[in-house]
């Protein structure tokens, strides 16, 4: 059974969530550039205590519009859905654009 809890904002994250990534998938969920878009991105998902990255997926932080928020991953600007974000198994956030700058880093991860 899957163990979610509200956060300040609202939205419903799991349990095991760091508190550092539902603050950072709030913060692109909200920020947008001058032309209204907002920040694409790259997520790793995988094992959090080893730091093996499983997969990656890209797009753009939003949310959901049920009764229970929760944060979903936009394809492209134009998509109107997306699927749930497995926010207790985020391993790294880092912008998709040409700069690639890293947002979250679970320093768990051996290179």
């Amino acid at each position: 059974m899957n163990h979610l809890i509200k956060s300040d904002t609202g939205v419903y994250v799991h349990e095991n969530t760091n508190s550092m990534v539902s603050h950072i998938l709030e913060c692109l969920r909200q920020d947008r550039n001058e032309k209204g878009i907002r920040t694409r991105v790259k997520i790793s998902y995988g094992n959090t205590e080893t730091g093996v990255v499983d997969w990656v997926e890209y797009g753009r932080v939003s949310c959901s519009m049920g009764p229970m928020k929760i944060f979903i991953l936009l394809h492209n600007k134009r998509s109107l859905g997306g699927g749930g974000i497995s926010t207790q198994s985020i391993l790294k956030i880092e912008s998709s654009n040409k700069k690639n700058y890293e947002l979250f880093y679970n320093g768990c991860n051996q290179h």
